[in-house]
């Protein structure tokens, strides 16, 4: 699975391609949820990086990364929230002021 996605648009809206597919494994799936986040918000591709970490909680976890820090270990299903609420800060810091 590849991290590159794009907005396709069309005449009634928009999709990411290539869509979110069953058949990857849980860590492509963040890596894409990531992608798409950043490709919306147009942060540069490399700002954060998703890896599986290893875990002493006994179950598969997962990193966070950037350039000075990250944060883990956090499953499948915390990463995802994380990732979504990147997107809401993204959406909400470029927002106009009423």
């Amino acid at each position: 699975m590849s991290t590159d996605v794009r907005r396709v648009k069309t005449t009634h809206g928009s999709h990411i391609e290539p869509p979110l597919n069953d058949d990857w494994t849980d860590l492509e799936k963040l890596q894409w949820h990531l992608a798409v986040t950043l490709h919306d918000s147009g942060k540069p591709a490399d700002l954060f990086t998703i890896r599986q970490d290893d875990s002493r909680l006994g179950r598969k976890a997962y990193a966070l990364e950037w350039n000075y820090g990250g944060m883990s270990p956090m499953t499948y299903g915390s990463m995802w929230t994380l990732i979504d609420g990147i997107s809401m800060g993204f959406e909400f810091a470029t927002k106009d002021e009423p």
